[in-house]
């Protein structure tokens, strides 16, 4: 597989408005620390030369959560050949 550079997390807590900030690592993996329980959550997710399937996506968190994935795809921007 292809190694992912800068992708960049945000957890938004949708009560609050509060952020939260993650960075994925060489893999896509990714971990928030210390989001508050009981709270719904916008998690965004960008990278330069990327786009995402989906590009956000609305969790409850009431416990720990895995496999909130994001599925990337090259950008395709104008004027490239």
């Amino acid at each position: 597989g292809r190694a992912f550079k800068s992708i960049s997390l945000t957890a938004t807590a949708l009560s609050t408005g509060e952020k939260f900030y993650t960075n994925a690592d060489s893999n896509g993996n990714y971990l928030f620390e210390g989001l508050p329980v009981n709270d719904n959550y916008l998690i965004t997710i960008k990278s330069r030369g990327l786009r995402f399937e989906p590009d956000s996506k609305i969790i409850t968190l009431n416990s720990d959560l895995a496999n909130i994935d994001f599925t990337a795809y090259p950008s395709i921007t104008r004027g490239s050949k």
